[in-house]
């Protein structure tokens, strides 16, 4: 058991490393059908869950992981039969691939190993706080370094940053050139993990001034304001001030912790510190562009009336598709649209009518790329005209080709339907609710600064994934999400 331990301890050291984004780019995307960051870790897993298995074997409900494992295997042979005779518009079926959703899957089933390794794994607490502080290490420490160096990739747009912290002041860059995700492949999922390691950070701050702490904690701050994501720069003010509270109780309620005007002096000046480094932050800079934008559009309210009066008149007297697919190319520039989604995610050749509806909507609308992405999803929906689209999903694949809806559950719920999101992506739900109810069941022994400082963490992540999304299918983040889930489960059962 002590190597399966020590396995899982380096396993989840690693993730940082794996989540490059030099390893899901050309060229090495080129020579791997796979990106390698994701076969190391089903390798590094599998081998990791054939140890488990062996020795744990008596121990586990083994009943309920086969009955599991024999439900999802069912439920995704119907789901491909499914998706592969779903009718749509498009000749090529929207890109539909079957290696790519078999790929999938597993891939929503490795973090689900994760939490039953971590589950029945005991790590002390030094070996938790090692892991925590090697993370914090390892991923902010990364980001701030290279943001300071102007060597970070952009969290906006793709391409490198042009400007530093000590720049954004100046006004030289807009948000595209100043946020920063340092070497990592997206800035919503890292800011995730970012915000669910603040909690489990600010459990050891508070346990323990120390210039380690300082130091950890004044990195961690700096890098969610780098990143630029208001998940990352709003998250980090919201998590102090729970976490503000949450240490008053502990103090003056529970009694569990002691009082120091060192801890709330800290915390009251990394807060003082957001709210003065907010205004000036890529986070607000890229509102202000946004809120621009908007507002010299929506502006020329002449030349939109007239392009609207335009279209009514070519829908009525242009009934031809050739003659409308050719307005749309020609026009859709000026009704603000993004040109990658009437291009390339959900063609216009393929279904022009869309389009032309989309050309009627408020220019608040137009320019909500959420709402167009969900409009795209459900426009499918409506073609395919077939009820169990809502219970087996339209396909990752296909969901992917159009667009990866940016709201995790809703997402999952597109692609794979309800039964997949019950299989795959409730479990960490139902623990959560699991492991709330347990500490508030037993308030002596489970209601803990510790256990809570855990629900906060996962709790903020889950939220974070439903509001951002971007997360859950990110596997550094489902990885580490189910690592500390499995810790939770782990400490309340021996309490």
């Amino acid at each position: 058991m002590n190597k399966i331990k020590k396995g899982l301890f380096w396993f989840i050291l690693i993730q940082p490393f794996l989540d490059i984004y030099f390893f899901y780019v050309p060229p090495v995307t080129n020579i791997f059908p796979f990106s390698p960051s994701t076969i190391i870790r089903m390798i590094f897993l599998g081998i990791l869950f054939l140890l488990f298995w062996r020795q744990k074997k008596g121990d586990l409900k083994v009943k309920f992981i086969l009955s599991y494992s024999l439900l999802l295997v069912a439920y995704f042979i119907v789901h491909l039969q499914h998706i592969a005779h779903m009718y749509t518009l498009s000749p090529d079926t929207l890109g539909i691939s079957v290696p790519g959703e078999i790929f999938y899957v597993i891939r929503m089933v490795v973090p689900l190993i994760v939490l039953l390794i971590s589950s029945h794994i005991s790590f002390n607490e030094r070996d938790l706080q090692k892991i925590v502080y090697t993370l914090v290490g390892l991923i902010s420490g990364s980001i701030v370094i290279t943001n300071i160096f102007k060597v970070s990739l952009a969290s906006y747009g793709g391409g490198w940053i042009h400007g530093s912290i000590f720049t954004w002041t100046s006004h030289q860059y807009s948000f595209y050139g100043l946020a920063s995700k340092g070497l990592f492949y997206f800035a919503n999922s890292i800011s995730a993990i970012e915000v669910m390691l603040l909690p489990l950070l600010m459990y050891y701050v508070i346990k323990k001034i120390s210039w380690l702490n300082i130091t950890l904690i004044f990195t961690h701050f700096l890098a969610l304001f780098m990143i630029g994501t208001k998940t990352a720069s709003f998250g980090f003010i919201l998590t102090m001030v729970m976490m503000l509270i949450i240490y008053l109780y502990f103090t003056f309620i529970k009694k569990e912790l002691t009082f120091s005007i060192k801890m709330i002096a800290s915390i009251i000046l990394l807060l003082g510190l957001s709210v003065a480094l907010l205004p000036i932050s890529p986070t607000m800079n890229r509102s202000q562009s946004n809120e621009y934008v908007a507002n010299t559009r929506e502006s020329d309210k002449k030349s939109v009336k007239e392009r609207d009066k335009e279209l009514a008149e070519h829908v009525k007297t242009n009934g031809k598709e050739t003659k409308v697919m050719k307005y749309i190319r020609k026009n859709y520039s000026k009704y603000s649209l993004e040109p990658r989604f009437v291009e390339s995610n959900y063609s216009y050749r393929v279904d022009p009518n869309f389009w032309l509806d989309v050309m009627k909507w408020p220019l608040a609308d137009r320019i909500n790329y959420r709402k167009i992405e969900t409009a795209m999803l459900n426009r499918v929906k409506k073609v395919s005209n077939n009820r169990l689209d809502d219970w087996l999903g339209i396909g990752y694949t296909r969901m992917n080709k159009i667009f990866n809806l940016e709201r995790d559950f809703v997402s999952q719920w597109y692609s794979m339907g309800y039964i997949g999101v019950l299989l795959l992506i409730m479990p960490y739900v139902f623990i959560l609710l699991w492991a709330i109810f347990q500490v508030l069941s037993s308030y002596q022994n489970k209601f803990t600064f510790k256990n809570v400082s855990y629900l906060v963490a996962i709790g903020l992540m889950l939220a974070l994934s439903l509001y951002s999304g971007n997360v859950m299918d990110f596997l550094m983040d489902t990885i580490l999400l189910a690592f500390f889930e499995g810790q939770l489960m782990k400490e309340l059962a021996s309490c």
